[in-house]
């Protein structure tokens, strides 16, 4: 939502950031230094943006952290990491915008062409950049618009609409109660899906849940054994078989062998 906000705020010249520039240039201008209170409490919120450090007194005698320290630190880095990329897609997306809206100075059908092909580069998906671009050519035509200059706004206005359109939507899971519920782990390496066969074996276990473990990445090096760290921390077990196993298998076993241990989650 920030991210769309911000757009809406640069396209729209609503922004507050060039105001905040000049109150600040006049200050320096006029020699009155920030009150040091000032001063500490943007320093105390750079701090507070800054990944967790962590220091000896945090891991134990093994050399492992608490699920909750590390928790924190992910969830910090991954703040971080979506931060960077999101700002970097705005100010792709402007320069982009920009660059059209100086080269098609009215709105006509060869805008609406050039306004796809650039929605589509920039990964949009197709059939929002086809409903987006209709949307634009019905409200152009309602309100008179005929300079792409003031286009701009309900552009950003639409792309917003798009985005809370499917608002309403659940993130519960579909788990049952009194049979085995398996939850298969799909993505591309490095995302994390490791990670949360542990955070929700943690979870469940907490909740008095038995939950059994599976090393379905039989192919990825260093796959297996980092399950089995995860299920020694939280003290679930993990079935397993050798590294380039056969990942059906591997899944067929660990099914009927959570089934036989009345297991009520079996994470893949």
């Amino acid at each position: 939502m920030s991210f769309f906000k911000r757009l809406k705020d640069k396209f729209s010249g609503s922004s507050e950031e060039p105001k905040q520039q000049e109150e600040l240039e006049q200050l320096e201008s006029d020699g009155q230094p920030q009150e040091d209170s000032e001063v500490a409490e943007q320093v105390e919120q750079k701090e507070k943006k800054k990944p967790k450090k962590l220091k000896e007194a945090d891991f134990d005698e093994d050399g492992l952290i608490s699920i909750e320290d590390f928790e924190e630190i992910e969830a910090q880095q991954l703040g971080a990491k979506f931060r960077a990329g999101l700002e970097k897609s705005r100010e792709n997306f402007q320069a982009q915008l920009n660059n059209l809206i100086a080269r098609y100075r009215k709105v006509d059908e060869d805008f609406f062409e050039a306004l796809e092909e650039m929605l589509i580069t920039a990964d949009v998906g197709f059939n929002t950049v086809m409903q987006l671009v209709e949307e634009l050519r019905d409200e152009a035509k309602r309100r008179n618009i005929t300079e792409t200059e003031d286009l701009r706004e309900v552009i950003v206005e639409k792309i917003v609409e798009i985005y809370h359109q499917d608002d309403e939507h659940s993130e519960v899971m579909n788990l049952e109660d009194g049979r085995l519920n398996v939850i298969l782990m799909v993505g591309v390496n490095g995302v994390g899906k490791t990670t949360t066969i542990g955070k929700l074996a943690h979870r469940y276990q907490a909740e008095g849940k038995k939950v059994m473990l599976a090393a379905g990445d039989t192919f990825r090096a260093g796959a297996i054994e980092q399950l089995k760290v995860w299920g020694e921390r939280v003290g679930v077990e993990v079935t397993s078989q050798s590294e380039g196993s056969d990942p059906a298998a591997v899944m067929y076993d660990a099914i009927n062998a959570a089934k036989s241990k009345g297991c009520r989650y079996l994470n893949l």
